[in-house]
């Protein structure tokens, strides 16, 4: 039960990242975080903007991702809209009995006797980088269905990374801003619609991606430093090779699931708070940003002029 109560309390905030973070994160250079300028763009009409922002959900605490860009965006909204309410008491009881209902094996069934032995030999392996015995890794995963076991491993990686921190991440950081701001906050998504990307897919599917999802562990473990450094300095181009298209090819549905599917659900309310007279702040997974069917593209499609800040 701890295993599980612990999955929940990080699920929304790992799921609101649409990142597959999954390596092992080193320490970002003092000076990188300083010049970070993290990609900010903006859409507007007679009466408002609204500020579309690229985050990242979980970051070292000494990470100073604010950019002048950023902060004047903040200071010209009057609401702000994050992924998912995953702070309150309320979310994290929701949280728990969401995961109770659709995170579990049956008692019969348990993730070991579901995955390959080469997936074995993967969790041996990545159980040894987090410092334990690969039979206790296996005990605390078993319970789980893969696409929680996922979840639950790559947050793992980063609490032993010790650095990585959904409480130091953007959206944490901007809720703080709203407060003192005296912004109206607002969510672009339910806890149960987030969660119900990754669990309402098929049990082949799952088992075949959390697989996949532990090979690139193993093969790239320094994946995390990578996707922090590209997305401080705003290279979408860059962002979009080394994330989406490696999730693409290595986890389509979930890509499908988790980036393309959510991202059109996030046109509707973007065109919304643009139909009003006030000024808009949104932060979204910056895997949600790039591409043909990313935030960019779908508004521009829809003969809207996104500029970048």
């Amino acid at each position: 039960m701890k295993t599980v109560m612990t999955s929940a309390a990080c699920l929304a905030a790992w799921i609101a990242c649409s990142i597959s973070l999954t390596g092992a994160a080193l320490a970002q250079p003092e000076d990188a975080a300083l010049d970070a300028s993290p990609a900010l763009w903006s859409v507007s009409d007679a009466d408002s903007t609204v500020y579309l922002f690229g985050a990242i959900h979980a970051l070292p605490p000494e990470h100073r991702w604010r950019s002048p860009a950023v902060e004047a965006a903040l200071a010209h909204s009057e609401i702000l809209y994050l992924g998912a309410d995953v702070m309150s008491g309320a979310a994290q009881e929701t949280m728990t009995r969401l995961i109770l209902q659709r995170g579990l094996n049956p008692p019969a069934i348990t993730l070991s006797a579901l995955i390959s032995d080469k997936a074995r030999a993967h969790m041996a392996a990545i159980a040894t980088r987090l410092g334990m015995p690969a039979e206790q890794l296996g005990d605390e995963l078993d319970r789980l269905k893969p696409w929680l076991a996922a979840v639950t491993l790559g947050r793992m990686q980063m609490q032993a990374d010790g650095r990585y921190d959904a409480a130091s991440g953007v959206d944490a950081a901007l809720a703080a801003d709203a407060q003192a701001l005296g912004l109206e906050l607002a969510y672009i998504e339910t806890l149960e619609a987030q969660l119900g990307f990754l669990a309402g897919q098929p049990i082949d599917i799952q088992i075949a991606e959390f697989e996949a999802s532990m090979a690139r562990m193993v093969e790239y473990p320094d994946m995390n430093s990578a996707l922090v450094q590209i997305w401080a300095a705003g290279d979408m181009s860059a962002l979009y090779r080394e994330m989406n298209e490696v999730m693409r090819t290595d986890a389509p549905a979930t890509y499908d699931a988790v980036i393309v599917g959510r991202t059109h659900t996030f046109i509707p309310l973007i065109e919304a708070a643009l139909g009003t007279d006030r000024n808009a702040f949104f932060s979204i997974g910056a895997g949600h940003m790039p591409g043909e069917e990313g935030v960019i593209a779908l508004l521009e499609a829809k003969g809207l002029m996104v500029t970048r800040r």
